[in-house]
Order: C-alpha cells, then sequence, then structure tokens
C-alpha cells in the first residue's frame, strides 16, 4: 500500500475570509460531514475487473528503459526494445512510469500513476494512462449486472477540462529523479466501446471537456450478465487516461448525484 510518496493538495486560502474570532474551547456537534457513500457498481482500475488488452503485445514485451548522464550534466532518458540498464517496477501487472516521463503516457504503453490524488480508489488512488496511439491496445472495465433494466454508466476523470498533470524539465530535479513542476497536458476524445453479449455501442467522451469526477456516458437498457467498455488508445490528444467506471440503476442516479441526469438516449 505504501509504495511511494504520495502527493497531497494544500487548498488555497481565503485571506479576505479568515476569521479574527477567539478560538471555540468546549464541545459542540460537529457540522462536518463525510462524503455520501458511493451507490452502484464502481470498477476501479485496480479491481479485478480491469484488463489491459494488446493486439501487438509480443512487441512490448522486453520494453525497458536507459537514465544516462549528458556531459552538460543533464539527464536523458532513452527507451528501447532491447537490453537496458534497469527495468520498470510494476504495480499489479502495469509497469508505473518513473516521475520524469510526465504524464504524457510516456510512449505507447498502458502504465499506472498514482500521482493524482484526485483520482478514484478505495486504498490507494491511481489510474493507468497511455500515449496517443492507433487504437490496437486497450483498456477493459468489465462488470456484471445483477439485474435487467435501464443502467446508467459514468465515467471518472482525475482532471478537469482535459488538463493532465506533465512535469516540466528541471535539471536539478531529473538529476535527482524527482517530481517535477507541472504543467497542463491536452487530453481529447476518446474511442469508447461499450459491449453486452452480442450487442455494442461506441460511446462518445471528450476528454477536454470533462468535468473532474463522474461524467455521464449515456442510459442503456441492459440484460443481467457482464457488460465491457473498452478504452482504446486512439485519441487527438497526447494520452488517454483509464481510471474507473460506474453503474448506476436509473432509479438511483439522483441519489448517487444529482447533476447526473437519468438521460435515456439508448
Amino acid at each position: 500500500m505504501n509504495r511511494k510518496a504520495l502527493r497531497l493538495d494544500i487548498p488555497d486560502i481565503d485571506f479576505e475570509q479568515r476569521s479574527l474570532a477567539d478560538p471555540f474551547l468546549g464541545v459542540k456537534p460537529s457540522e462536518w460531514a463525510t462524503l455520501p457513500i458511493d451507490v452502484g457498481i464502481v470498477v476501479d482500475d485496480l479491481d479485478p475487473g480491469f484488463a489491459i488488452e494488446y493486439d501487438d503485445a509480443d512487441q512490448l514485451s522486453n520494453f525497458q528503459f536507459q537514465v544516462a548522464s549528458n556531459d552538460d550534466g543533464a539527464t536523458s532518458v532513452t527507451l528501447s526494445m532491447g537490453p537496458s540498464s534497469a527495468t520498470l517496477e510494476m504495480d499489479q501487472g502495469l509497469p508505473v512510469l518513473p516521475d520524469i516521463f510526465g504524464a504524457g503516457g510516456g510512449f505507447g504503453m498502458w502504465t499506472r500513476d498514482s500521482n493524482e490524488p484526485r483520482s478514484w480508489g478505495k486504498y490507494r488512488r491511481t489510474y493507468a494512462r497511455i500515449a496517443a496511439g492507433s487504437g490496437s491496445r486497450r483498456a477493459i472495465f468489465s462488470a456484471t449486472l445483477p439485474q435487467a433494466g435501464m443502467w446508467q454508466l459514468s465515467y471518472h476523470s482525475p482532471f478537469v477540462g482535459g488538463k493532465a498533470r506533465k512535469r516540466k524539465k528541471d535539471n536539478e530535479r531529473i538529476r535527482r529523479l524527482r517530481a517535477f513542476p507541472v504543467v497542463a497536458s491536452a487530453l481529447g476524445r476518446y474511442d469508447l466501446t461499450l459491449s453486452a453479449g452480442q450487442r455494442a455501442w461506441p460511446l462518445e467522451f471528450d476528454a477536454s471537456a470533462a468535468e473532474r469526477g463522474w461524467n455521464d456516458l449515456g442510459t442503456f437498457d441492459l440484460t443481467a450478465g457482464t457488460v465491457r467498455l473498452s478504452i482504446s488508445d486512439a485519441t487527438e490528444g497526447e494520452s488517454v487516461i483509464a481510471d474507473a467506471i460506474r453503474w448506476i440503476p436509473v432509479n438511483e442516479v439522483e441519489s448517487a448525484n444529482p447533476r447526473l441526469s437519468a438521460r435515456i438516449d439508448r
């Protein structure tokens, strides 16, 4: 669980709203409340229902990276398919790309990232990512629906407005292999396919217009059984993010999130 140091965001302080009153001493009922318990069926990138498929898996079996120091003292990273000085660390079946690669996916292979605390997760908050490609490398979210009926599907985005995090070059920090300052990395439209039995639907999701959190993909009339959402590496953006999906019966949508309407379009 404690694999690495985690980045924690500190909220901005509104100095004009600060109270100059004396601190309270004593006991009173707390106004603090936890977030509502999530309803529905959630599949996270660390769950058994998440998998990766490659049409060209044989080309990825020996993917490694090499770190070298240049004459000017900067550190360069070289990717190769042959022998290298080090191999990628694995995290539940996916390689973990070092921070020095940034958040653009690094190269055309699904990797796991835990540098975004607003990603979905139960014990650890992680997501899978890959650089833009031809569509031959897919992330799969599979779930089992317990009953037939109208189900709403949502896609979780840890970023807002298509701004993924990637690191800017900083020679001193590169030499120390630390995280870099963050700048925005553009995300675009994703290539999604929902399949259930013999039926399949191409879906639209524009990550460049996504809200941070759950985004509605549509409502579907489905039978009980296994459903699969496939996300390929084909995108007009720089990379594809696969964090989590959620299935909710239509009659429970309002209690899960009032902003998600029970829109019936399939």
